[in-house]
């Protein structure tokens, strides 16, 4: 084990597709037989129910980036899962999503600018959240500044969510004054 992605990709060329392997390739439950999956699966034969029980069986950061860049991209609904899977709660069904969206603007040379504005507001969502995972409450600071001046009012509430729940008292303080300029 520990096969790296281009003798894979070598691999997959000599395989071509095969999605009858694939599938069989994918229930090993193996890091390198789900990434040579993904190489090899018929785009034509995957369907809504292959990929989620696919996109809940990712087990790493690597067979999920893999198959998203690979294979999921390609699906007529890609852009729809990839603002679904940004919301859930599991990491790598979360992180298909933001893959996913980032594959997409990388690869889909067809589609205008529109398709990937959608995903902007889930991108914000998750960038503020990411600041209050943030070690020793370094991520305050920057959530305050977008708590008092972003200009679109999700972003702000979002912000003023995360730091009334973060108990620090430049929180408090700023929530205050917040509440005190919006009477």
């Amino acid at each position: 084990f520990g096969v790296r992605i281009p003798v894979l990709r070598a691999l997959a060329k000599k395989i071509k597709i095969n999605h009858q392997l694939a599938l069989e390739l994918w229930n090993l439950g193996y890091r390198e037989t789900k990434i040579l999956a993904g190489f090899i699966a018929d785009i034509k034969q995957v369907d809504d129910k292959l990929v989620e029980k696919w996109v809940k069986e990712f087990e790493s950061w690597e067979d999920c980036d893999q198959t998203c860049i690979s294979l999921f991209w390609k699906l007529p609904h890609a852009s729809e899962k990839a603002i679904e899977w940004t919301k859930r709660k599991p990491e790598f069904e979360k992180r298909a999503g933001f893959a996913l969206m980032a594959v997409l603007a990388w690869k889909d040379k067809k589609a205008g600018d529109e398709k990937f504005v959608g995903f902007f507001p889930e991108i914000k969502k998750q960038a503020v959240f990411a600041l209050t995972q943030l070690r020793d409450k370094e991520g305050i600071p920057p959530l305050i500044e977008i708590a008092k001046s972003h200009p679109e009012p999700e972003v702000r509430k979002q912000a003023i969510f995360w730091l009334g729940q973060s108990n620090d008292p430049r929180a408090v303080e700023t929530l205050i004054e917040i509440a005190r300029q919006t009477r």
